[in-house]
C-alpha cells in the first residue's frame, strides 16, 4: 500500500513539472531564465543607491509649527545606477501628522525626469503618482516608473530628488518618518532589467513641533524634564543613553550646547 502511494506521489509530482515546462515553453507566460535561477533576476551582483529623507531632521517650535501647519519633505537617492522604478513606503505618527501631497517628476529635480525616453514617466505622461495614502494607519505608499518601449530601455544614473511630500500636523509631539524596506509594498529600486538595487544605506526623517526642552512631551519645560536631560548627559547617537528627544540641537551629541538652549527654554509651557 505505501509502495503504491509513494508510485501515485512521484507521478503526480512528474505532471506538475511537465505541464509547468509546457506552458513556459508555449509562450502563455514569459519568464526569463535568469528569474528562475534568481528571485531577484539577476544572477551578477546588484548596485546599490542610498536613500534618505531630506531634511533629516525638521524641528520647529510649536509656536512655528502649530496644528494645521504645513510642511515639505523629500525623498532622495544617490549614487543610483540605472534606476528604472520606484516604490516607497513611508509611515508616521498618525496622531501627530497627516499626508495633504504627494509631488514627482515635475522638473529637472526629480530623478527619473532626466529620462531620455520619449515617452518620459507615468507622472509625467500620466499626470500622476502612484499614490496610496491612509492616514487613518499612518501610511503612504508611492511609485514611478519610466515608460520606455524601446527594445532596450535604460534607467537613469546619479542623484536626485524621488518624491516630495507635504504633510499637515494635526497634533503635538515628535516622531520618525520611516522609509520602511520590510513587509508588504516596501521601498524598493528597480533597474531597466527589473533587478533590484540594493538600498544602503537608508537615512530616515525625524520630524518635532514641541516646545524647546519639553523632552517627556507634556507641554511644559520643567524638572521633570530636566532629570531625563541629566541622565542622558554626555551621551551620542550610538550608545545606549542617548535619547534623541533630549539632544536640543540634532548634532547627535547631548553636551554643554544643549544644556544651554535648556536653560534658555525652562519654564516654558505650551
Amino acid at each position: 500500500m505505501r509502495g503504491r502511494k509513494r508510485i501515485i506521489s512521484v507521478v503526480f509530482l512528474f505532471s506538475a513539472v511537465l505541464i509547468c515546462s509546457m506552458v513556459l515553453a508555449s509562450g502563455l507566460v514569459d519568464v526569463p531564465l535568469k528569474n528562475i535561477l534568481s528571485p531577484t533576476g539577476d544572477v551578477g551582483t546588484l548596485s546599490t543607491a542610498s536613500v534618505s529623507v531630506d531634511p533629516a531632521y525638521y524641528f520647529k517650535d510649536y509656536t512655528l509649527q502649530p496644528v494645521d501647519s504645513k510642511f515639505w519633505v523629500h525623498v532622495n537617492v544617490a549614487s543610483a545606477s540605472d534606476l528604472f522604478t520606484w516604490q516607497l513606503n513611508m509611515t508616521w505618527n498618525k496622531a501627530l501628522l497627516n499626508v495633504s501631497r504627494i509631488l514627482t517628476a515635475d522638473n529637472a529635480t526629480y530623478i527619473l525626469s532626466t529620462t531620455t525616453s520619449a515617452n518620459k514617466t507615468a507622472s509625467f505622461k500620466l499626470g500622476f503618482v502612484i499614490n496610496a495614502t491612509d492616514n487613518a494607519n499612518g501610511y503612504t505608499g508611492a511609485a514611478e516608473t519610466i515608460l520606455d518601449n524601446r527594445a532596450a530601455p535604460t534607467g537613469v544614473s546619479g542623484s536626485g530628488r524621488l518624491v516630495s511630500i507635504e504633510f499637515k500636523v494635526v497634533g503635538y509631539g515628535s516622531c520618525d518618518l520611516v522609509i520602511s524596506t520590510t513587509g508588504n509594498l516596501q521601498t524598493t529600486l528597480l533597474d531597466s532589467t527589473g533587478a533590484t538595487i540594493t538600498i544602503s544605506p537608508k537615512t530616515n526623517g525625524y520630524f518635532s513641533n514641541k516646545a524647546i526642552g519639553d523632552i517627556n512631551s507634556d507641554r511644559n519645560v520643567d524638572g521633570i524634564d530636566f532629570g531625563i536631560f541629566a541622565k542622558v548627559f554626555g551621551s551620542s547617537a550610538g550608545d545606549g543613553r542617548y535619547n534623541i528627544e533630549a539632544d536640543l540641537n540634532k548634532d547627535t551629541n547631548i553636551d554643554g550646547i544643549d544644556f544651554g538652549v535648556f536653560a534658555k527654554n525652562f519654564g516654558r509651557s505650551v
